[in-house]
């Protein structure tokens, strides 16, 4: 659901009729921001977990059904920025967590294995795969799962100037 609120939410937004379409419009930043995997709404996922600041791209936020990825992600960001969801939201500073456990980027680290500038799927999976890097698991950028993840930066306010969208 989180997918095509999101979807919804761009398309109503690009519209340009943010006015005529506004109780709509509220309903879905609304949910978008319920359904962010927070320690809100008892969901009670704490900012330690991996899965914190996304979204799930199935309805219940249990455990058996939670999947987050770099994809649904940088969606029901776009759609919030395009909603123009003010900066100082929390819903951003939660999103931006998720963001960077899934970017392969640190400032001032060497460039190489976890430090390529690109995305993962997810922090825990990758369909590049994953490495053993001083005994912890790196799970490997890739194309698309970059271009969701560059998205989700731009989303976020970060310029594309600044480094991390380098």
């Amino acid at each position: 659901r989180s997918y095509s609120s999101a979807l919804y939410l761009a398309a109503l937004a690009g519209t340009g009729a943010m006015k005529e379409n506004s109780d709509t419009i509220n309903r879905l930043v609304s949910y978008l921001k319920t359904a962010q995997l927070d320690e809100d709404e008892g969901e009670g996922v704490p900012p330690y977990d991996w899965h914190y600041g996304s979204w799930n791209y199935y309805d219940r936020a249990d455990t058996g059904t939670v999947r987050v990825d770099a994809s649904v992600h940088a969606y029901c960001l776009a759609a919030l920025a395009a909603a123009g969801v003010e900066a100082e939201d929390p819903v951003w500073g939660k999103a931006r967590m998720y963001t960077e456990r899934c970017h392969n980027w640190a400032a001032g680290r060497a460039a190489g294995p976890g430090n390529d500038g690109g995305f993962a799927f997810s922090p825990r999976v990758s369909k590049a795969g994953k490495q053993d890097v001083n005994g912890k698991p790196l799970f490997l950028s890739y194309g698309s799962a970059t271009a969701d993840g560059l998205w989700a930066l731009q989303s976020l306010g970060v310029p594309a100037s600044d480094p991390r969208s380098q």
